[in-house]
């Protein structure tokens, strides 16, 4: 199993990381459903329980990296971009 630069960095395999970096950083302008972000996980070889993906969103959205929207009854998740730290006029 894969594991990001900043888990190796930090010597754990954090999956709040994993979800951050892999998922949503590697695909900024994708959203995603619960599901097609654990049948990603799957394949990639990370087993995460819905019940943990669900505390692990939860983070990322208070922490600001990710936001959710409701579109047609499905709730989506993508990364937040930030922009730059200054402004052109």
């Amino acid at each position: 199993m894969p594991i990001s630069r900043r888990e190796f960095e930090r010597g754990r395999i954090d999956p709040i990381s994993y979800v951050e970096d892999e998922i949503f950083r590697a695909y900024p302008d994708t959203a995603f459903t619960t599901d097609e972000i654990l049948s990603i996980s799957a394949r990639q070889g990370r087993r995460i329980s819905r019940e943990e993906l669900n505390q692990i969103l939860a983070v990322l959205i208070q922490r600001g990296r990710i936001e959710i929207r409701e579109m047609e009854g499905v709730i989506y998740y993508i990364y937040l971009k930030r922009p730059l730290g200054f402004r052109l006029r």
